[in-house]
């Protein structure tokens, strides 16, 4: 037999099914708002996710009080303590091909160029607001699969929010009604 797949509860449900069933793939689907495969919009979001982390990296050193923002154009990977920020850094410039050697500089775009000191604040600020984008889309997302599949934390979902949800921890959900010829 065969299986037919449909996505619901989106709103470009429609366009994506029928892209789909004709095989056309995301920019065939899509057209001139696709402009380019998916590659290239990973590619944004990879950049996005190494500027978060690289915010992060900075916002902490600075709390520690072991640099100023002055001196943040010269911090180096291995002036980075050990721990899961300083590792999500260099899982991020390694996605998008940076180096992660020890005296490679921490604060730089998203082509490898170091920031220079009279950009520091700017840069800091603008990565920040990336951070801050990133971070409340993530919590909307989390919120609404939390609400779809029904657990208190969708990252544990032996955590159900619903106590009819089960060992898998997911209520079952129907969501499309509709009837399908």
């Amino acid at each position: 037999g065969r299986v037919r797949v449909l996505l619901d509860d989106h709103h470009d449900s429609g366009k994506i099914n029928d892209g789909i069933a004709a095989g056309l793939g995301y920019v065939g689907t899509f057209g001139a708002e696709a402009e380019s495969g998916l590659g290239e919009l990973r590619r944004t979001f990879q950049r996005k996710a190494h500027l978060a982390a690289m915010e992060r990296c900075c916002r902490s050193v600075l709390a520690s009080g072991a640099w100023t923002l002055e001196e943040l154009a010269l911090l180096e990977l291995l002036d980075l303590p050990e721990g899961p920020l300083k590792s999500a850094l260099l899982r991020r410039r390694e996605a998008i091909g940076l180096p992660s050697h020890p005296h490679a500089r921490v604060l730089v775009d998203h082509e490898g160029n170091p920031i220079p000191r009279s950009d520091v604040a700017l840069r800091l600020r603008l990565a920040a607001a990336t951070r801050v984008s990133l971070e409340g889309n993530a919590h909307f997302c989390r919120g609404l699969l939390a609400t779809r599949y029904g657990c208190a934390d969708p990252a544990d979902p032996a955590e159900p929010a619903d106590p009819e949800a089960g060992a898998t921890g997911f209520a079952p959900v129907v969501t499309n009604t509709r009837s399908q010829s």
